[in-house]
């Protein structure tokens, strides 16, 4: 886990701002990592100079991070979040090797150019194959992020004996339906009950009838995952 060590080091707010993106679109922004160009999502909620919450989103497999975006734009405009939906390298899946913190890193330190951000209030939500990655990606760095959000997400159970010797306890929202047949049920209530046992602060949300079909809830699942992720703060340092 100390391949990102610094990773707390973007909590760090610059000491200069200069608006590049507009506020209330989404914009398609480039960063460079390790040589090669990386792209994200922004979405900015206005031109206010106060330091806002920031929400990194993401994306399912197989679908452009945009989309994510879109559905999280109405809620970011009216609760002043600033929204970030990074590119994964291969649009099919995530992974902490082939997009590693760093990469999210630089994807936060790039907002920063455009928008202050709030250090104690950064989130993490995904969908799918995006929640899969975020639930490892906050329980590995469980001082960066206040709290994350998993919609049809799940770990896998050999990564549950894990559990116990991760420092830090990132409180967890978990969302699933009864009709997936992607990521079951069964699968999010699992991860569910390993993380409880494990002393996290985890609540799960289960919708009877649901299939793995994000977007047809999206507005109820993002209203509640956001009442419960925005009810959460890191620690002053």
């Amino acid at each position: 886990m100390g391949v990102v060590a610094k990773i707390a080091g973007v909590l760090v707010a610059f000491s200069c701002f200069a608006p590049a993106a507009d506020s209330g679109k989404i914009t398609h922004q480039e960063v460079i990592f390790e040589g090669q160009k990386r792209s994200y999502e922004l979405f900015l909620p206005d031109a206010d100079a106060t330091p806002r919450a920031l929400l990194l989103l993401m994306h399912p497999t197989g679908q452009r991070e945009v989309q994510l975006a879109k559905a999280w734009k109405s809620l970011a405009a009216k609760e002043h979040i600033v929204l970030a939906a990074p590119s994964s390298t291969k649009i099919e899946s995530w992974s902490l090797k082939d997009d590693p913190p760093a990469y999210i890193e630089q994807v936060i330190t790039d907002v920063k150019v455009h928008h202050p951000v709030n250090p104690r209030r950064m989130y993490v939500f995904g969908f799918s194959a995006g929640a899969h990655y975020a639930l490892k990606l906050c329980l590995a760095f469980p001082n960066s992020f206040a709290a994350c959000g998993s919609a049809m997400g799940a770990l896998e159970e050999k990564l549950f004996p894990d559990l116990d010797n991760l420092r830090g306890k990132v409180p967890l929202i978990l969302f699933t339906g009864t009709e997936d047949e992607i990521v079951p049920a069964s699968a999010v209530l699992a991860t569910y009950k390993a993380l409880k046992a494990n002393g996290y602060e985890v609540k799960l949300q289960n919708y009877p009838g649901q299939d793995h079909n994000y977007y047809r809830l999206s507005g109820e699942m993002n209203k509640r995952a956001w009442e419960f992720m925005s009810a959460h703060e890191l620690p002053q340092r």
